[in-house]
């Protein structure tokens, strides 16, 4: 068999030929081809084709070898009594002294001994250096409320009243409030007598029309005096009217739409006198278009109406 193998205890495989007559529990022996001091013995655990198994009970020579002859041996026979005792030899000569073995290998460190009776204390050192400061702690509970302390004298007579300060700037345009109920009838007064005619206030364009958004678009309907102005939805709840047919400086809103969540805001502006806000991605920003923003319980809503009014 050529199978490189090293004697030792346990099973060792072998490549051999197949159909020998090596049967399960069978004694086989297997010597080096090349040295009869090396080799292994013991029961065959398993012989399938060309694969012999055997685990070895007994080996010779420790040494690794390729080439092996392999044969059936027989069990080992019963230890025989034990022979007399021959006459002692005579005494030989004192050989020369050996040479000093090799310095054996540390043995593995002892268990721990019980510990010593405690020494005297030491003398006390030194003091040490301050230790940084730590972090400040929490802050304490506040403490209960003193009484009030007596009031104390009078100050001296008042000073001169300063100058009047001046004018803050005028706040952004507030959010439109939802529209009030419509107050009872009054009594017809009497007709008057006619006056002068009065200035138009200044007004030289009006326009209106009604905003449906839908959350896929938005149109604008029943118009008066919007020229070519163009609408879009720009986002959930928003819309942007472009190019008006002129550049209006007043807008007035009215939700038309009914809601089921409270409270619904709508929000109305026209651009270069109040910022569009973030929900608009960018778009309605040229002077004099009209941003509108509807929420609804807190969040942008879609699927809505506004009636818009535009004056210059």
């Amino acid at each position: 068999s050529i199978s490189p193998n090293t004697p030792g205890l346990g099973n060792h495989t072998f490549a051999t030929q197949a159909g020998l007559a090596y049967t399960t529990n069978a004694r086989a022996r297997a010597s080096s081809s090349t040295n009869v001091a090396i080799y292994m013995e013991g029961l065959v655990s398993s012989y399938s084709g060309t694969t012999l198994i055997i685990n070895v009970d007994t080996v010779g020579s420790a040494i690794s070898s390729s080439n092996w002859d392999i044969n059936l041996a027989g069990n080992p026979g019963v230890t025989g009594n034990a022979g007399a005792t021959g006459a002692t030899g005579a005494t030989g000569n004192t050989g020369n002294t050996g040479n000093t073995g090799n310095t054996g290998a540390t043995g593995a460190t002892g268990a721990q001994g019980p510990q010593g009776i405690q020494g005297p204390a030491g003398a006390v050192g030194a003091t040490g250096p301050t230790g940084t400061t730590g972090a400040q702690g929490p802050q304490g509970i506040q403490g209960v409320t003193g009484a009030t302390g007596a009031t104390g004298p009078s100050g001296g007579p008042s000073g001169p009243t300063g100058n009047t300060g001046s004018t803050g700037a005028t706040g952004s345009q507030g959010a439109q409030g939802p529209a009030g109920p419509t107050g009872s009838a009054g009594t017809a007064g009497a007709t008057g007598a006619t006056g002068p005619t009065g200035s138009t206030l200044g007004l030289t364009h009006l326009a209106y029309t009604r905003v449906s958004e839908t959350g896929g678009g938005a149109a604008l309907n029943n118009s008066l005096n919007m020229g070519s102005d163009a609408v879009s939805r720009t986002g959930t709840g928003s819309v942007c009217i472009t190019t008006p047919a002129f550049t209006p400086s007043n807008v007035t809103a009215v939700a038309g739409g009914n809601f089921s969540g409270q409270p619904t805001s709508l929000i109305v502006g026209i651009v270069g006198q109040l910022s569009t806000p973030s929900g608009f991605n960018g778009t309605c920003n040229a002077a004099g278009d009209v941003w509108i923003l509807m929420t609804n319980n807190g969040n942008a809503n879609d699927t809505w109406s506004v009636y818009l009014t535009l004056a210059q």
